[in-house]
């Protein structure tokens, strides 16, 4: 059992291996409790736990839940890990086939220099086939993806080592293209999600609706080739059962609506954003209800919004990466200083790329000594 934590310090995510040993007794709910507990207590952090992310283990959420009662997040890529492998049953036969051979090139050296030779021939970068592991479905798609990029060079070497291996038809060549396309932004999102240096939460949902948006177009403009259907409906139920309640988790559901970029609008269901805007709403009366008697919930979130984003502005510039701070203050109407309207028009010029306005606002200054117009 491995047990981190993960926390921002100094605007930086961090994370630290707080335990990792192997559980000799059965895995019972209370047993990974009282292991739970062991560990925090020796690092003094079971008063600091906002959350524990973990798969969905019966035990383990039990765990967390019924004995510790700590707020329990389901791991987003271990949800996508289930989905896209369960999907990828339908098209089981053609994965087989690109399995076998990719063994193959794996167990014959002869056979393994013989390809890098014919990829030399064709004018290509020697590459080696990837073997996909059980527990991860992303290692599947960079199989396929290695094995479709190097397709002519595995047919020749194939051809002239006589292997009694099962051989892919144009259809299944075509139908490998055709997997890798849909699920490519799963890939992508898991990628995503994996990141250790940023925030990942606030973007849960966003992504959730984006794969489903994507299924849901291959839905209405369905493959040609059977297995390739059942794969893209297999994904949508698949998604529908795992991501169904999404909106519903109030970690992920808070952290989307008060990050700038999403609020709202990153919902489908309406009242799951109504019901996080009030709850958001009432967590910030409760720090300082002195000024948040007579403010409306918009009210009350908006100036909450501005804060955060003033605190992103203040980090942005301490990094000196001007360019995205424009680029939120163009977006948001946030500026985090005091300026005089002089000073905030020629901003908005800049912004706004209005240099010859820019240029001509500027020009009665040059009579200036000290103004160079030049910087």
């Amino acid at each position: 059992m491995t047990v981190t934590c993960h926390f921002i310090e100094d605007f930086q995510m961090t994370s630290y291996l707080l335990d990792c040993f192997a559980l000799t007794d059965r895995h019972t709910a209370a047993h990974l409790a009282r292991e739970l507990t062991r560990v925090t207590n020796e690092w003094g952090v079971g008063d600091k736990i906002v959350a524990c992310v973990t798969d969905n283990a019966s035990n383990i959420v039990s765990a967390l839940k019924d004995h510790l009662h700590w707020d329990h997040i389901p791991c987003f890529a271990h949800m996508l890990n289930l989905i896209v492998r369960a999907a990828l049953q339908e098209v089981q036969a053609i994965l087989q086939k690109v399995k076998t051979i990719v063994e193959y090139f794996h167990r014959s050296t002869v056979a393994s220099d013989k390809l890098k030779d014919a990829q030399k021939q064709m004018g290509q970068e020697p590459l080696r086939l990837k073997q996909d592991v059980a527990t991860r479905w992303n290692s599947t798609y960079y199989m396929l993806k290695r094995f479709t990029e190097i397709k002519h060079p595995i047919i020749s070497t194939l051809a002239l080592t006589n292997a009694s291996l099962p051989n892919l038809s144009p259809d299944e060549w075509e139908m490998s293209r055709e997997i890798l396309d849909i699920i490519k932004p799963f890939e992508e999102v898991t990628t995503e999600v994996s990141a250790e240096k940023f925030v990942t939460a606030s973007k849960v949902i966003l992504m959730t609706r984006g794969l489903q948006k994507i299924v849901v177009r291959y839905q209405r403009n369905p493959s040609s080739f059977g297995p390739v259907k059942k794969l893209v409906d297999s994904l949508m139920s698949e998604m529908t059962r795992w991501f169904g309640k999404v909106e519903h988790i109030e970690k992920l559901a808070d952290a989307t609506c008060l990050d700038p970029r999403f609020k709202k609008q990153a919902f489908v269901n309406l009242q799951a954003a109504e019901d996080t805007v009030k709850r958001v709403t009432a967590a910030a009366a409760a720090i300082n209800p002195a000024q948040t008697d007579t403010m409306t919930a918009e009210e009350m979130l908006n100036i909450k919004e501005e804060d955060i984003i003033k605190l992103i502005l203040d980090f942005l510039n301490l990094r000196r990466l001007h360019n995205s701070m424009l680029a939120l203050e163009k977006e948001t109407g946030v500026i985090n200083g005091l300026y005089s309207d002089d000073v905030l028009f020629l901003r908005q010029l800049f912004l706004d790329g209005e240099w010859d306005e820019v240029l001509r606002f500027i020009q009665p200054l040059e009579c200036i000594d000290k103004f160079d117009s030049n910087r």
